[in-house]
């Protein structure tokens, strides 16, 4: 961060012969007039590792008179610097949720660098992306059986090739022929 701070000196005219070599960074001049006494506003930039009192001058001379310091004063300038910074951080979770995604991570983290810029970073909504790591494989068996009545005969037609059983299609495997205690 740079740092600059402005000096403003008024002086008052007066006849006089005294005069002094200016060395110091030309300043912003405003002249008027007040109470019938002429006055000139000096204003100085300088940086941080400047002194005011070295940069200005005490007595000058302008268009014939010799002008005299009469006040200082100054007020610092800061100037901030802005840097864009995009950070990226990896995790493993097991499933796409960006609220686990944020509770692992954090949403926010503190940023520094060498050049001294700093902020808190934060998560931004939908810069989230996914990669599928590995995948897995599941094999379950399930099993499923109906029995249906009044069939006439064996007839094996008249039996489902195929049931819906706890979200899933079961294929007919095997029938078991039970007889009739009726008859």
């Amino acid at each position: 961060m740079k740092g600059y701070r402005i000096a403003a000196m008024a002086v008052i005219g007066v006849l006089c012969c005294n005069t002094m070599a200016f060395a110091a960074p030309k300043p912003l001049e405003e002249a008027y007039e007040k109470n019938g006494n002429s006055y000139i506003k000096k204003t100085y930039v300088i940086n941080n590792t400047e002194e005011i009192f070295d940069t200005m001058d005490t007595t000058f001379e302008l268009n014939g008179l010799v002008y005299h310091q009469i006040d200082i004063s100054s007020k610092p300038v800061v100037e901030v610097l802005t840097k864009d910074v995009k950070q990226t951080e990896e995790t493993t979770v097991a499933s796409r949720n960006d609220a686990a995604v944020l509770k692992k991570l954090g949403a926010t983290k503190q940023y520094t660098d060498e050049e001294g810029y700093q902020t808190t970073l934060k998560a931004e909504k939908g810069s989230i992306n996914y990669t599928v790591s590995g995948y897995t494989t599941k094999n379950q068996t399930k099993h499923g059986s109906r029995t249906y009545y009044n069939l006439s005969s064996m007839d094996f037609s008249q039996i489902p090739k195929s049931i819906w059983e706890g979200g899933v299609y079961l294929t007919l495997m095997d029938v078991k022929w039970i007889g009739d205690n009726n008859l």
